[in-house]
């Protein structure tokens, strides 16, 4: 057994004996897996507009849509001004379509099978509960360099080579939607990964096939050289 376990250390050993290099290397192709969803659940979105043409906050709502297809992030506080879109149709959870919600599953390193609204539900709460937990120990300035690398991945953002300052700054435009985020609206927090980290450069550089393969030979020479 333990022979076949270190030749497939991803499939059946924990984390806790993964080394280092091993580390690295999953976590940029676990990144690369997640992120390649991150266009369907866009559409998804993009393709409920009509839906909201009477709404008050569709103009609104339609920037935001623009802003991400036209290669930007909206502002925080353009995304908290629609934040009550996310509680009501077609936006809130229990009115997502099967294939918004199995994207959605997969942007969040889930999978795809039973429960699959009641799971994303779970994750939404824990998310919003560990950003909390954040905020009450001091906010994103208080995170070190680990764990602020753990806490963009968890939340949608490749933080490979990274600065922490850079790091720090994303993790507080999304700790400023979530800290004032009406608990009926936390589809909003799925859907921010998309909202907030769509177009940036470091999630759409792993998406070539290059970086990774760089990237991984980058992270093997430091490990050698340790």
């Amino acid at each position: 057994m333990f022979p076949l376990a270190y030749m497939f250390p991803y499939q059946l050993l924990t984390h806790h004996f993964w080394s280092l290099q091993q580390k690295s290397e999953f976590l940029l192709r676990e990144q690369k897996k997640r992120l390649s969803y991150n266009k369907s659940v866009f559409q998804h979105l993009q393709s409920q507009l009509d839906i909201l043409c009477v709404n008050r906050l569709h103009g609104k709502w339609s920037q935001v849509i623009s802003k991400l297809g036209s290669g930007l992030h909206p502002t925080t506080q353009e995304v908290l001004d629609c934040q009550s879109l996310f509680g009501h149709i077609p936006y809130s959870l229990n009115a997502l379509s099967t294939s918004h919600v199995k994207s959605l599953l997969k942007i969040h390193a889930m999978h795809t099978g039973w429960r699959r609204k009641t799971r994303l539900r779970q994750k939404a709460k824990a998310i919003y509960l560990m950003d909390c937990a954040i905020l009450r120990e001091g906010g994103a300035e208080a995170l070190n360099y680990d764990e602020l690398r753990y806490a963009c991945a968890l939340r949608g953002l490749n933080p490979t080579n990274m600065r922490q300052k850079d790091m720090t700054e994303w993790l507080m435009a999304w700790l400023r939607i979530t800290d004032v985020i009406n608990p009926d609206n936390l589809s909003l927090v799925l859907h921010c990964p998309v909202l907030l980290a769509y177009n940036h450069t470091n999630n759409w550089i792993l998406r070539r096939p290059s970086f990774l393969e760089t990237a991984l030979k980058k992270t093997s020479a430091s490990s050698s050289s340790s």
